[in-house]
């Protein structure tokens, strides 16, 4: 009841009355604003009008989210870093691709994966009223699964090698681990990009083509010629003098020099009449000195987020270390009585729980800060507000009392 009151004033709060006349403001999703329309004038008999406000559009909508059965529960995940904007490309069906991904490279074990699938998805359908749990053992459920294809590559079932990979173990005698780092890197390097790319979309839905323009394709441009430079001319620096480092130098004067001179060449057009009458001066908003500082910072933090997916492989490494010390202690064990066999066994099982546990939460915090830190902040504010629709509930409950005095 209470709850129903507060949405009451909540709502009387967007009515302006005057007279016999009254106005509602507020926001609808807008593939139902001609179901809003003929609710309204149905209800009312036709003595409401309902008009799109334009100017609204100017102002702060709050954000809905419609996602399927497969992503909605990433919005988990999302949410902790922020809601998306009204005006912003939400990553969560991308996030719900990309993350059990990186955390199967990392926890790549076919047997630990099926554990984690089966038990994901058997606390999901257990559980009927607490969502929040049910979207985590979700997510739980789609990491495992992305941990078994991961554990089929590198041919790991609970640590131990019984089949050949599909790939290739990243930990053979005959496998460079050097190769795996390279691979890790590329990943990380897909991953940013595809978060430069996303400013860039964000850029041209707010209309900010400028910036689309000026400050998005720079950092692309620089990204890709710095990627060039050390994949194909390694640290050759003698080989990068020779012409190769134009791929990195021109973007980067570009991020530095182009947005600011758009900017001035803006305010001269825009304030030349004024000036000329010596009514005003240009201000000195986007310097080239800001500029460059700015572009400075993106640089070593395109540089530092990229160095940061090697956390793949250590991880991974990890894991695999964690596996070996368990079943080395159980071997020194051995098995020459049934006793010793129940020993080595419980030590066994209990070992690989504790690797489950403990390196699924590792693994999880680390696949967690590569989506935040090395992606969203190429892209994401996540400083949106959620749609809250006006909304009664009118449950209630019978009460049947019965008198003891009173004989059937």
């Amino acid at each position: 009841m209470s709850e129903n009151i507060l949405n009451l004033l909540n709502a009387e709060k967007k009515i302006l009355q005057s007279g016999h006349l009254a106005t509602v403001k507020g926001f609808v999703p807008q593939k139902r604003f001609n179901e809003l329309n003929e609710k309204v004038s149905s209800m009312l008999e036709g003595k409401a009008i309902v008009l799109k406000d334009e100017v609204a559009e100017n102002a702060d909508p709050p954000t809905k989210i419609n996602h399927g059965r497969f992503v909605k529960p990433f919005e988990e995940l999302t949410n902790l870093y922020g809601l998306p904007h009204y005006d912003e490309i939400d990553p969560t069906p991308l996030m719900a691709i990309t993350f059990p991904i990186l955390f199967g490279l990392m926890f790549g074990d076919m047997g630990h994966g099926i554990i984690l699938l089966v038990g994901g998805l058997s606390m999901f359908f257990l559980i009927k009223k607490n969502q929040g749990i049910r979207n985590v053992c979700w997510i739980m459920a789609m990491c495992g699964a992305a941990a078994i294809v991961a554990g089929a590559l590198y041919g790991e079932f609970f640590g131990k090698d019984i089949f050949a990979p599909l790939w290739f173990n990243p930990f053979s005698p005959t496998t460079n681990v050097f190769n795996f780092l390279i691979f890790s890197l590329y990943i990380g390097v897909a991953q940013i990009l595809s978060g430069l790319v996303l400013e860039m979309a964000n850029f041209a839905i707010k209309h900010k083509v400028a910036d689309a323009i000026f400050v998005s394709i720079p950092r692309i441009a620089f990204y890709i010629g710095a990627v060039i430079l050390i994949t194909v001319f390694k640290l050759n620096i003698a080989l990068w003098l020779s012409g190769p480092v134009l791929l990195i130098i021109v973007p980067f004067i570009l991020m530095v020099v182009a947005k600011p001179v758009y900017v001035m060449a803006s305010k001269i057009t825009v304030t030349r009449s004024i000036k000329s009458q010596g009514e005003g001066e240009l201000e000195h908003e986007g310097s080239i000195g800001q500029s460059l500082f700015e572009s400075g910072d993106i640089m070593t933090r395109l540089l530092s987020n990229s160095i940061s997916y090697s956390r793949i492989l250590a991880l991974l490494m990890a894991h695999w270390a964690l596996l070996l010390v368990i079943y080395t202690v159980s071997g020194l064990i051995g098995t020459a009585s049934i006793l010793t066999l129940i020993l080595t066994g419980i030590i066994i099982v209990a070992g690989n729980v504790f690797v489950i546990a403990l390196e699924g939460l590792i693994v999880f915090i680390h696949t967690l800060r590569l989506h935040f830190y090395e992606w969203f902040s190429k892209f994401y504010q996540g400083t949106g507000s959620q749609f809250k629709p006006f909304k009664q509930n009118f449950e209630h409950t019978d009460l049947t009392i019965k008198d003891k005095n009173k004989k059937d």
